[in-house]
């Protein structure tokens, strides 16, 4: 005989596990430095914040301008946002550059692709499904270390950012760590906003009290 109670408590104590653990994933690095609203007077952050979470053509065509600056780019992909049930924006976003640039597949993209569009479409990926950002992780590290990307505080923040996604699942200090010595870096071209970094540090900052 089946013990109702037994397997109700079980189900109640899942419910609540799941529950917190949604909690916790949804304050992260990637869904909690809305780091946009220092670029809200921009007209294509103004867009995509009308959007309502839509990957319009208008707001691809900026993100795969390769005049238009990774600053803003980065501050449009973080007004996209993301949400628990996940995205598609890097299969849309992808599908476009394919279009536009007359990549074969994702093999070509990777090998020629400039490091603007890669890093778009890792942090995409990354705001997709913040459960998991492994391949993002990897891609915008390797656009961080391009030589676009290797002097760029834009680059090296977003790359850490995802980064600390990875970290929040066994150590709280790197999370800190890995976004604090971007910031350490003094050589680094400063293209991105005062008050977009200290939105950022402003929520990175609180894991610095889980180091020794």
């Amino acid at each position: 005989m089946i013990n109702i109670f037994t397997t109700y408590s079980k189900m109640v104590l899942f419910s609540i596990f799941m529950f917190f653990t949604g909690l916790a994933q949804a304050d992260s690095p990637l869904t909690s430095t809305a780091f946009y609203t220092a670029y809200e007077e921009v007209e294509i952050v103004k867009m995509t914040i009308a959007s309502n979470g839509d990957l319009t053509e208008p707001i691809l065509k900026y993100l795969c301008n390769e005049n238009k600056p990774i600053d803003v780019k980065m501050a449009v992909i973080n007004a996209l946002g993301t949400n628990f049930e996940g995205t598609n924006h890097s299969d849309v976003f992808l599908n476009y550059v394919f279009e536009s640039n007359d990549f074969q597949d994702f093999e070509e993209f990777m090998l020629v692709g400039s490091p603007d569009l890669q890093l778009c479409y890792a942090y995409l990926l990354a705001m997709d499904n913040y459960f998991d950002v492994s391949v993002a992780a990897e891609i915008a590290n390797m656009a961080a270390m391009s030589e676009a990307g290797m002097n760029s505080y834009t680059f090296q923040i977003i790359a850490a950012i995802i980064n600390a996604q990875i970290a929040m699942d066994y150590d709280w200090c790197e999370v800190y760590a890995l976004t604090d010595n971007v910031r350490q870096q003094s050589d680094l071209q400063k293209d991105l906003r005062t008050g977009a970094v200290s939105l950022i540090f402003e929520y990175m900052d609180l894991y610095g009290e889980d180091c020794p």
